[in-house]
């Protein structure tokens, strides 16, 4: 896929038409194929497969394990600024499949707490990876105007993996091993589908840095905290702070409350998911009619919406215990 400034798809077409037409705009690259199957790791199988493989050991060592695979994703903006400042975007890219490939074998075999952990930082690092790249082959080469549609498109491609993944966690739900197993090959088989048409970034000229270093990173880090973004940033954590917590207890939450069994509630996860998949691209598109602000708003109150309402059902059931 080239770099170069391509028109926004229109919105008229009908419907093959209209998918055709992505594909020949580029909207729709084949790399996002492999970009999908990092959805599929860590919206599908973790909040499924990953607490229930650790359950056995009690609720401290799923703590342990789940709060390992969101610190190896914590460390994705070390990659992003690693690949900025070596214009190794597409080794990262790339790379980053075979490592969270062998994560995902060696957590299939692990049966110690420390071992679980480490095996699932080292896929949430490898998967946080990609999905930062992946972000920056659109942000830094395409033009300010497509970002919305072709990042609508690309979470359509993540969403798609996680619906996969859903499926996949409720076939092996008890069959964990054998899962985590799947998993491995499907990531191993990601990098083939990430290579083509991979998109190359233009290396950056750097000229002028060394004058810039007197701006150290905790200055500019504090500069970006007090700032709007940062005040952005800080109500997002809070945000997702909550919605998390929950999201990756999701089965045991069902199963302790409710008695359903895992392989029903990841289906029940996988309608969700389908649903928030078809969204990606409206939301994309709805963003750039009445701005990214506005659509984020509504998101957050449907969200707290529905938030509330599990709450109150919550509270009815008697719950044994999470």
């Amino acid at each position: 896929m080239g770099i170069g400034h391509t028109a926004p798809a229109t919105i008229a077409e009908p419907g093959g038409q209209r998918i055709g037409s992505l594909f020949r705009q580029g909207y729709l690259p084949p790399w996002l194929s492999g970009y999908a199957l990092i959805g599929l790791v860590v919206s599908g199988i973790v909040p499924v497969l990953l607490p229930l493989s650790v359950d056995p050991k009690g609720a401290i060592a799923v703590s342990l394990v789940v709060a390992g695979f969101y610190l190896g994703m914590l460390i994705a903006p070390a990659f992003g600024a690693l690949a900025d400042s070596t214009d190794s975007h597409r080794t990262l890219f790339l790379a980053s499949f075979p490592i969270a490939a062998a994560g995902a074998l060696g957590f299939a075999f692990s049966h110690q707490t420390w071992l679980m952990f480490l095996c699932i930082f080292v896929v949430a690092a490898a998967a946080g990876a990609a999905q930062t790249v992946a972000s920056m082959f659109i942000v830094e080469g395409r033009p300010a105007t497509e970002w919305p549609d072709r990042l609508g498109w690309m979470r359509l491609a993540f969403g798609t993996g996680q619906v996969i993944g859903l499926a996949v966690s409720a076939y092996f739900a008890h069959s964990l091993e054998s899962g985590w197993i799947v998993v491995a090959v499907l990531l191993a088989l990601g990098m083939i589908g990430g290579a083509i048409h991979l998109p190359r970034i233009a290396p950056k000229t750097r000229a002028v840095e060394s004058g810039s270093r007197s701006t150290t990173v905790p200055a500019s880090l504090r500069h970006t905290l007090l700032s709007r973004f940062g005040l952005f940033l800080g109500c997002w954590f809070f945000a997702m702070l909550g919605l998390m917590t929950f999201y990756n207890v999701v089965p045991m939450v069902l199963k302790d409350s409710f008695g359903t069994d895992a392989r029903t509630s990841s289906l029940v996860f996988l309608v969700g998911s389908a649903i928030g998949a078809i969204l990606y691209p409206v939301s994309g598109r709805l963003s750039r009619r009445l701005g990214s602000a506005r659509v984020l708003a509504v998101g957050l109150a449907v969200t707290l919406a529905f938030g509330l309402l599990l709450a109150r059902v919550l509270r009815r059931a008697p719950v044994s215990g999470v």
